[in-house]
């Protein structure tokens, strides 16, 4: 029998006229079969079968495997690793490229060959179920990921069966889901997209934009965080950015909702999202971006730099709307990590064409860059255009893959710097866990000192095109640089009640960036200070890519904020105040320095009450703002200073007050003229480093002693 997805049924088995399809039974003549050839065994589904799930593609693959996964578990089948070991397997195919198109199709051979049972799933079968290779398997569309238990059932059954039309809701995301990793929840905001780029396929398959309704997107992100325990989760579509347009939103009104539900020490990544649709949005998704609880990473597609070829392509957007969007996100996104793709030999590229596409590469030295050529998708406007020769073809694939590995982002004088990384995987050697930090940066953590889904403190001890490769910083060893002045006490109160004049001062990139380079983390509290250093941490320039393109300034606008944060530490108004998981509150402060060796000053305010001593500027974090936010905050508000960061000095714990302060490293912009100086009882000063670890309070010499010894 052949089983073909045509209309539907509806729960009574009634036909349905406007509906989702019904299934219709087409049965052939069958053969006379020789009693001794009858098979009665019972069938009963699940029980002993095993099931083989292949991915090709986008992460939006990915999810649809592990929710067709989950559901055949959940109905008793056993999904294996080995494919020998399996009664049916089920290809999720991807149409994007030939090669892998190709792929599912030898491997769809081969299963059948050995006996196997093959269902055809993903963006082939539902783009070009009429092609040959398919008539001799089962196939599930796009939309029909949720009936995959019934596909299975039946092909096991030796019947052949089709489910391909989308006039039908999507699968719901509350499927059961089986994760290919157990920490990493990948979910899909919405299928289809609102483009009509000449040479893809997916379009085909996926159709017009769907997006999901914020508040099931909202619910699914934080039942995976909190009820099944995912450390990450991956926002996939084919494309992220045009997400809501169909249903009245836009991206930043989902991503704002979704970063309230992230716990502390777990992360979001945004996916693949085209330029037109973040064009509107470049200041949201930035800030987006700069939250502590979000990678500072970005999947932006150029796919080609001439704007010839862009509008052959019809992408709808020019060079220029590129470079705005990877330029402003470099300027307000601190170490951005930027992704890109490049298709080469397009039909209509010329050598010119590709030398501009060669020279974009130059000028940003994207970190990630998939180079793909060119290969015609039938039925897209661009199969019926002439190819470029494949000699040539080649010859422009291997100059940019020449040019990308001629470049790193992990240059040697990284080796030394100090992160704090997620562990969510585990790497092909088997012996380095598979970790990110804040901007993404991939870096390599040996297995046996590391926990899955932990943060951890790590050291730079090597570096790859690739990756860093790190050593894990135990409490001695994180603590050990402190030694030297353990009488200090533990400590950092940071009470700040007074605002003050300021006078324009402009420190140098460079004379900073020499004390910047030799500053160390410094851990002081214990195992408990580092892992909440962790759970908040920030990504910050490294002193090789310092410049004021980089610089992320917090501001007052007017006097009436200092004024009211006067008035609240006077007992009214009182703002609500961040602790973390253990009861800590969560503190920040911003260390300034100017000037080189003996020369060194270090920016301190006076402690006003607090006997007279001099503290380094900061205070408490403040309700939806991250330790850095509040760093540049409290700068202000304390000394009337603009300023941008460099890196993170490190944690600081007082276990009698329950504080912990993240100090962060900074170079002064601009120190304001028009502060009223004492108007609150507070002074500024620049005072050499050496002499101000003896002036300030005991709690605040373990900071100028971290870069003292450094």
């Amino acid at each position: 029998m052949d089983i073909e997805d045509v209309i539907g049924l509806d729960d009574g088995g009634a036909r349905r006229t406007k509906g989702v399809a019904e299934i219709k039974i087409r049965t052939r003549k069958i053969k006379d079969i020789a009693p001794e050839e009858v098979n009665v065994e019972s069938f009963v589904p699940g029980t002993q079968q095993k099931v083989w799930v292949r991915t090709w593609g986008c992460s939006h693959n990915t999810s649809d495997s592990e929710y067709m996964s989950g559901l055949l578990q959940k109905a008793g089948y056993n999904i294996v690793k080995n494919e020998q070991e399996a009664d049916v397997w089920v290809l999720n195919s991807c149409t994007v490229k030939t090669p892998s198109e190709q792929q599912a199709n030898n491997l769809l051979t081969q299963g059948q060959n050995d006996g196997k049972k093959i269902i055809m799933a993903g963006c082939v079968s539902q783009a070009a179920p009429n092609e040959p290779w398919l008539q001799d398997c089962s196939i599930v569309g796009v939309k029909q990921i949720d009936r995959i238990v019934e596909v299975v059932e039946e092909t096991l059954k030796g019947n052949k069966v089709r489910l391909l039309t989308r006039n039908r809701p999507d699968a719901p995301l509350a499927l059961p889901k089986m994760r290919k990793n157990q920490l990493i929840e990948v979910l899909s905001i919405s299928t289809g997209c609102l483009n009509n780029c000449t040479y893809c396929k997916t379009k085909m398959a996926r159709g017009d934009l769907v997006s999901y309704p914020l508040n099931e997107l909202v619910e699914q992100a934080r039942r995976s965080f909190v009820d099944e325990g995912v450390k990450e989760v991956w926002l996939t579509s084919e494309d992220l950015g045009a997400w809501g347009r169909d249903i009245g939103h836009t991206l930043p009104d989902l991503l704002n909702e979704l970063v309230k539900v992230i716990p502390d020490g777990c992360m979001m990544r945004l996916g693949m999202t085209n330029p037109p649709y973040i064009l509107d949005h470049l200041e949201e998704i930035a800030e987006i971006l700069n939250h502590p609880r979000v990678y500072s990473f970005l999947h932006i597609p150029v796919q080609s730099a001439s704007d010839a070829v862009l509008n052959d392509m019809k992408r709808e957007y020019s060079r220029r709307h590129f470079e705005q969007i990877v330029d402003y996100m470099i300027e307000n996104v601190p170490n951005i990590y930027i992704a890109t793709d490049m298709i080469l030999a397009f039909p209509t590229e010329n050598v010119e064409d590709f030398e501009e596409s060669m020279d974009l590469v130059r000028k940003y030295q994207f970190p990630s860059l998939f180079i793909n050529q060119y290969y015609p998708r039938s039925g897209t406007p661009a199969a019926r255009l002439k190819k470029i020769d494949t000699i040539e073809a080649r010859r422009r694939t291997g100059l940019m893959s020449e040019l990308f590995r001629d470049y790193t982002r992990y240059p040697e004088n990284r080796i030394g710097e100090i992160h704090d990384v997620l562990v969510t995987e585990i790497a092909a050697d088997k012996v380095h866990g598979v970790g990110h930090n804040k901007c993404y940066e991939q870096i390599l953590v040996p297995l046996s000192s590391c926990e899955m889904g932990k943060w951890v403190r790590v050291k730079i001890t090597s570096v790859t095109k690739f990756s860093m490769i790190s050593e894990i910083l135990t409490d001695s060893s994180t603590s050990s640089s402190s030694s030297s002045f353990s009488f200090v006490l533990p400590v950092l109160v940071l009470l700040f009640t007074i605002f003050l004049l300021v006078k324009i001062a402009k420190t140098t990139s460079s004379t900073v960036s020499t004390i910047a380079s030799s500053t160390t983390s410094q851990v002081v509290g214990g195992s408990s200070a580092a892992t909440a250093a962790a759970t908040s941490s920030t990504c910050l320039p490294t002193t090789s890519t310092v410049s004021h393109q980089n610089e992320r300034v917090i501001e007052a606008t007017n006097g009436r904020r200092e004024i009211s944060r006067w008035k609240s530490r006077e007992g009214a108004n009182v703002k609500p105040r961040e602790r973390d998981n253990e009861g800590y509150r969560k503190r920040a402060a911003a260390l300034c320095i100017k000037g080189v060796g003996d020369d060194t000053h270090v920016l301190l305010v006076s402690a006003g009450k607090d006997g007279g001593k001099w503290v380094v500027p900061g205070g408490g974090v403040e309700k939806n703002e991250c330790a850095e936010e509040a760093a540049h905050r409290e700068l202000m508000e304390e000394a009337g200073v603009r300023a941008h960061t460099l890196r993170n000095i490190g944690l600081f714990q007082d276990d009698v007050r329950k504080h912990r302060t993240q100090v962060f490293l900074m170079e002064v912009l601009e120190e304001k003229a028009t502060w009223e100086e004492n108007e609150f009882g507070r002074q500024r000063i620049w005072m050499p480093i050496g002499e101000g670890t003896e002036k300030v309070k005991n709690s605040h010499r373990a900071i100028l002693e971290a870069v003292l010894s450094s």
